[in-house]
C-alpha cells in the first residue's frame, strides 16, 4: 500500500507541474472570491453592516463575514478534494492507463490515499488565499483560535476523502465527470450553510443538507472560530461528521470493487 501511494503522489506532481501548475488553483480560488463577492457587496452597500436577529442566534455569535469567509474556505477545499481524487480513477481511464492499474496487484486504497495527500497542499494553499482575501475585506480571526481552526479544517478534509471515493465510482460508472462532480458541489454549496445557516431553509430542505460532511464540518469550525465551542454541545455533529464519512467512505469502496470486476472482465474480454 505505501508503494501505492508514494508512486501515485509522485506520479500526479508530475502531472500538475507540466500540465497545469496554476490553472486549476487559479479557477478554484477565483471562484471563491467571486463567491465572497456577493454576500460581501450585499454586506457593505446594502444591508450597512446590519444583520439580522435570527442570524445572531443562528450563527451562535459568528460575525457575518468570519462566517462567510469560513463557509468559502470548506467549500473551496471539499472542491478540490472531490475534484482532486473523484476524478483520479476516470482520468486514468481517459488516459488508457486504468486497465494496466485493475490489473495489477497495486492497492486500491492505497492509490486513494496517495492522491487524496498529493493534493492536500494544493488544498490548503488555496484555502490559505480565500481566508487571506475574508482577513481583507473584514473576516476577524483570532489568534488563539487558530490552531483549533486548523485542526477542524484537516479533519473536515479527511472527511471530504471519504465522499470523493464514492464520487469517483459514480464518476466510473457513468462515465461522466462534470454533471457529476458540478451537481454535487452546486448542491452541497448552496444548501450546507456556506453563505447563510440552513435553519433560514425549510425542514425538507436541512435534512438533505445534514447527509453531507459539510454542514457538520461548518458548524464546528465556525464555533472554534467564535470561540463558543462546547465538545458536550456539538458531540452529535461531531458523531454524524464520524458516522457519515465512514458510510460515505464503506460504500464508495465497496462499489468500486464490484465496478471493477466488471471493468476487468471488458478488459479480458
Amino acid at each position: 500500500m505505501l508503494r501505492t501511494m508514494v508512486a501515485v503522489m509522485k506520479k500526479n506532481r508530475i502531472s500538475v507541474k507540466r500540465a497545469y501548475p496554476w490553472s486549476f488553483i487559479w479557477s478554484r480560488v477565483s471562484g471563491a472570491f467571486f463567491s465572497m463577492a456577493v454576500p460581501l457587496m450585499l454586506y457593505y452597500l446594502v444591508f450597512r453592516r446590519v444583520v439580522s436577529d435570527e442570524y445572531l442566534e443562528y450563527s451562535n455569535g459568528c460575525s457575518y463575514l468570519t462566517y462567510i469567509t469560513l463557509g468559502e474556505v470548506l467549500n473551496v477545499l471539499s472542491f478540490s478534494t472531490l475534484m482532486s481524487v473523484g476524478r483520479c480513477l476516470i482520468t486514468e481511464q481517459r488516459e488508457g492507463t486504468l486497465d494496466n492499474f485493475l490489473l495489477s496487484p497495486a492497492s486500491r486504497m492505497g492509490y486513494y490515499v496517495g492522491a487524496y495527500i498529493e493534493q492536500f497542499a494544493r488544498s490548503m494553499m488555496e484555502a490559505v488565499f480565500v481566508v487571506v482575501f475574508g482577513v481583507v475585506f473584514g473576516a476577524r480571526i483570532e489568534l488563539r483560535n487558530i490552531p483549533s481552526i486548523v485542526v477542524c479544517v484537516v479533519i473536515s478534509s479527511v472527511a471530504f476523502f471519504s465522499i470523493s471515493i464514492l464520487v469517483s465510482t459514480i464518476m466510473l460508472y457513468t462515465r461522466d465527470t462534470y454533471l457529476v462532480q458540478n451537481t454535487l458541489f452546486l448542491l452541497m454549496s448552496c444548501i450546507c450553510g456556506v453563505a447563510f445557516p440552513i435553519e433560514f431553509f425549510p425542514k425538507w430542505i436541512q435534512v438533505i443538507s445534514r447527509v453531507f460532511p459539510l454542514t457538520y464540518t461548518l458548524n464546528i469550525t465556525r464555533a472554534c472560530a467564535s470561540g463558543t465551542f462546547e465538545f458536550h454541545e456539538y458531540i452529535s455533529d461531531i458523531l454524524y461528521l464520524i458516522i457519515l464519512s465512514i458510510v460515505f467512505l464503506f460504500v464508495g469502496y465497496l462499489g468500486f470493487r464490484k465496478h471493477e470486476k466488471k471493468l476487468i472482465e471488458n478488459v479480458l474480454a
